[in-house]
């Protein structure tokens, strides 16, 4: 059992400082040679409880499988040990990703996820036996000395990283290395979280979206390749950068942050099982969450990109813009508007470590916009009989139930219709304030209605597998999602009439919606499988073409966006050109260029702070089932 020990706090804590430094580095965060340490402190012991537990483990089986033997039984066996520990590692990681990432086609407890589970188990434990077979060299003061110096050159290692981060971190230069090209051309994105063509195309057919009609008739739409996970906060961070998420750093809807660490968000990979490890120690209370704000993006996104090369940029509520960054431009932030106004009249709201919260850092960039604003904010409190019935035939009864409705919960559909009508009626009207008064080159406004709604009332839109399982029973839900793509219609409507000619549109969806079904769970809708979103570029030099090839993806809007300002595509990002949907010869004059990177000098932001609203947006993950 000695060797067993031995071996599990070698090899552990080696574990320990690995994972410590990816997890720095992953951060993108300067930590102090203090916090360095009680991470590492933390780290360790957590994974030497871990290990001595396994090493138990190991020791059992070994006795086993040696117990006719007793020579052999008090042996220290490598291939045992290796297996166990290693075979763990690499099942908890594969169970991890395989329950989270691929749970749309593989359910825990269908025949499929047991069968899957079982296939990782097998190839975890084979994995697992090539392991540390070097320990069975562990003897006399080997194991010490090895391990002493290890932990001294590491530490070494590690300090001169801190002060090259720390370094790198205060470099003032921007990413920019080329000039950018005048195009004279503006560009207004809009996305429309969740919309789908399954039932856009109909409303368009039937002149109910006269609006999308337009914009579709008179230019290029497509359907628009998303990713996996559907998770809206990585893919329209995707958009806003034209990167992956491994280069972005907006990995999930809520992040790690640890107590003790000033408040650092740490981001933990599935290296060494630390992601399912992490997750375990949120779900017990001993680290806690936050949930997905700027101080999470590790890559300039379009605003930052703009502001470098002198662009002028306008955002209104897209995802992860909460703090707002200082750019030549204004941001209202996907916070700047709450679903009740009681959350916004709350004072001194301060996080449980004493760090300034919500209602005490700026929901606006620059900071008096938000006073700028005050003035929409009584409008968007409750709605109106009349903006009730554009949703659902109500009486005074349901009017009062809509607009009484304040905490998000799975199955509560008056706050879905109170929440995405109100939150996008402040945007619109946000972005109105913004098209009138201001001369800019590239405008972004987020829509949210479509999606919750789809949430709350698909199974209505879409009745006939669902008969037998309405859970509001028979109340007036039928036309609930198309009459929400109406209002969104409309509320489009009135920002394309505060543009010019010089003006190119393009209107995205991060996904779409479906029904399928599982045999764990029978019929289901939802957008976990990945449906298709919608693409519509319509303006000057946009040739008209409907087609429906999904020959472009979420990663693509950025490098397009850039082209049509001007400005050089950085090389290390993921997406391309969407070069069909432009009239020929308008690339011949507005060459697609490229630098490296635009990230040169970028100033890592992994600070935060948990806030009164992060509780708010935790439930309503939870209600759209985002999390658990």
């Amino acid at each position: 059992m000695k060797n067993h020990i031995k071996a599990s706090i070698v090899l552990w804590t080696i574990a320990a400082f690995i994972l410590t430094e990816i997890a720095i580095n992953a951060s993108r965060l300067y930590i102090s040679p203090l916090n360095f340490w009680k991470l590492l402190l933390g780290t360790a012991i957590f994974y030497n409880v871990f290990g001595l537990i396994l090493a138990v483990i190991s020791r059992i089986i070994e006795s086993l499988i040696y117990r006719s033997n007793t020579e052999k039984a008090e042996r220290f066996h490598p291939w045992v040990f290796g297996a166990v520990h290693g075979g763990t590692v690499v099942f908890l990681s594969l169970f991890y990703w395989l329950n989270k990432t691929m749970q749309p086609e593989i359910w825990s407890l269908s025949f499929e996820g047991i069968a899957a589970n079982l296939a990782v188990a097998v190839s975890g434990l084979i994995a697992g036996a090539a392991v540390v077979t070097i320990l069975a060299n562990l003897s006399g003061k080997f194991w010490k000395v090895t391990l002493v110096l290890f932990l001294v050159a590491f530490a070494i290692i590690n300090h001169g990283m801190h002060f090259k981060v720390k370094a790198f971190q205060n470099k003032e230069v921007i990413g920019k290395d080329a000039e950018r090209l005048d195009t004279g051309l503006k560009v207004l994105l809009i996305g429309t979280d969740g919309a789908t063509w399954d039932v856009l195309d109909s409303l368009i057919t039937a002149g109910a979206t006269p609006n999308f009609a337009r914009l579709v008739n008179d230019g290029f739409s497509d359907r628009f390749r998303t990713i996996m996970p559907t998770s809206s906060p990585i893919i329209w961070t995707s958009v806003a950068t034209g990167k992956k998420a491994h280069k972005h750093g907006v990995s999930n809807v809520v992040f790690t942050v640890i107590p003790g660490m000033s408040n650092s968000i740490v981001h933990f990979s599935n290296f060494l099982s630390a992601k399912t490890i992490s997750q375990l120690l949120m779900d017990w209370g001993i680290f806690y969450s936050v949930p997905v704000s700027s101080s999470i993006r590790q890559s300039k996104a379009l605003w930052n990109i703009n502001t470098d090369y002198g662009l002028t940029t306008d955002v209104v509520a897209w995802w992860g813009t909460w703090p707002p960054d200082s750019i030549k431009g204004n941001i209202v932030s996907d916070l700047a508007s709450s679903y009740k106004k009681e959350i916004r009249e709350m004072k001194g709201q301060l996080t449980v470590k004493g760090e300034l919260g919500y209602d005490k850092t700026a929901r606006t960039f620059p900071t008096e916009l938000e006073f700028e604003l005050a003035q929409f904010q009584d409008s968007c409190a409750a709605l109106s009989m009349e903006e009730a019935n554009r949703f659902v035939t109500a009486d005074s009864a349901l009017l009062e139930e809509i607009n009484t409705a304040k905490k998000w919960k799975r199955f509560d559909w008056p706050v879905s219709i109170r929440y995405g009508y109100l939150v996008d009626k402040f945007n619109k009207m946000s972005a109105q304030h913004l098209l009138k008064q201001d001369d800019w080159d590239c405008f972004m406004l987020y829509f949210n209605m479509i999606d919750v709604l789809e949430h709350y009332f698909w199974m209505y839109h879409d009745e006939e597998p669902f008969k037998e399982h309405k859970i509001y029973g028979d109340l007036p839900f039928k036309d609930v999602v198309s009459n929400g793509y109406k209002v969104i219609d409309s509320m489009i409507g009135e920002v394309l009439q505060l543009i010019d000619d010089n003006t190119i549109v393009i209107v995205v969806s991060d996904h779409g919606f479906e029904t399928f079904y599982s045999q764990a769970a029978g019929v289901v809708c939802n957008h976990t499988r990945a449906p298709d979103g919608i693409l519509i570029a319509s303006g000057p030099y946009i040739r008209q073409n409907m087609q429906r090839t999904r020959q472009y993806s979420v990663y693509d809007i950025t490098p397009t966006i850039l082209t049509i300002l001007g400005i050089p595509l950085g090389a290390d990002m993921d997406g391309q050109v969407m070069e069909d949907i432009f009239q020929e010869g308008f690339l011949d004059g507005h060459p697609i260029e490229y630098i490296d990177s635009h990230d040169a000098g970028y100033k890592w932001r992994s600070q935060t702070s948990e806030s009164d609203v992060d509780t708010h947006m935790l439930e309503k993950f939870r209600a759209l089932g985002y999390i658990q």
